[in-house]
């Protein structure tokens, strides 16, 4: 699933518009990367497992710290670049 897909997904399920569903996660990735920054714990495992089997679990969290690492590396460049 990629991120347009997710949107939509959360828009139905939500019963809200798919604007509102993107401000919805960006607004979450944007308290993640910036816990993180912060040198914060963020727990998404149990979200993860709740949607993974067992077996696919370590694949599903691999693949989402990588983007997490990815995405703190675009917000932490991005502070730099405005000090």
């Amino acid at each position: 699933m990629n991120k347009t897909q997710l949107v939509e997904k959360i828009a139905e399920k939500a019963g809200i518009t798919k604007k509102a569903a993107d401000d919805a996660l960006k607004a979450f990735e944007a308290v993640v990367i910036e816990t993180l920054a912060e040198g914060g714990d963020v727990s998404l495992v149990l979200v993860v497992l709740k949607f993974a089997n067992a077996r696919n679990a370590k694949v599903v969290i691999q693949r989402l710290m990588k983007s997490l690492r990815l995405r703190l590396a675009e917000y932490l460049s991005s502070v730099q670049a405005r000090a």
